[in-house]
């Protein structure tokens, strides 16, 4: 592995604006680029279409809407996008396209934006969080466990960013302060508020899992 710049111990995490599009859209275009872009799906694809006013507007912090960026020495190196998933109403957001320059993986500056995102997404009120993991991307499967996500249901054959197919896993997150007190129940019964909501986006459960919902 590659040992990372000398401005490791200065990271930063906030919300990109319309001034960060250009570094951003260079980001991802190096994501592209990579092996990584097999780990990614619907967020490259609603990008793919953006006018250059929209993404202006796609960098600028909304309710529903953020892109968290992690800087070193004023570089981005890293992103986590918080999408609210359903109507203005919801109390759930998806965080997606996370990524991080390989040289800073391992240092703790992970974990830092993935703090920034809960306590984004609790500010502005939400109550849950959803996933939605390539079932081969093992790292991120890992990080999802260790952030206190459940499993909730699979969804087959998804078209991924570099063109290949393969299953997508839902997890899910409980932001809840009394989260601790719903552990034990079973994951439908537990999320029960947040599957109206995923009903209405494109990572839907496939039909038998909503039936236990019904």
């Amino acid at each position: 592995m590659l040992a990372p710049p000398h401005d490791l111990y200065f990271p930063a995490v906030r919300p990109l604006t319309a001034a960060d599009s250009t570094a951003y859209r260079t980001l991802r275009q190096r994501v592209l680029n990579t092996d990584d872009a097999c780990y990614f799906s619907d967020s490259y694809e609603r990008e793919r279409h953006l006018t250059e006013s929209q993404w202006l507007r796609w960098c600028t912090e909304t309710p529903a809407h953020c892109i968290l960026g992690t800087f070193a020495d004023n570089t981005l190196v890293g992103i986590i996008m918080i999408t609210r998933q359903g109507s203005p109403d919801s109390p759930l957001v998806e965080w997606e396209a996370a990524w991080l320059d390989p040289r800073y993986r391992g240092t703790g500056i992970g974990k830092l934006a993935y703090q920034q995102a809960r306590q984004w997404s609790h500010t502005q009120g939400y109550k849950f969080v959803v996933g939605f993991i390539r079932d081969t991307y093992t790292p991120a499967l890992d990080i999802c466990r260790k952030q206190g996500f459940v499993y909730a249901y699979t969804i087959q054959d998804e078209v991924w960013a570099d063109g290949s197919i393969a299953d997508t896993k839902a997890f899910l997150l409980d932001l809840r302060p009394q989260a601790s007190e719903y552990i034990a129940k079973p994951v439908f019964e537990r999320f029960q508020e947040v599957f109206p909501f995923l009903n209405q986006g494109v990572h839907a459960p496939p039909r038998q899992n909503r039936d236990k919902i019904a």
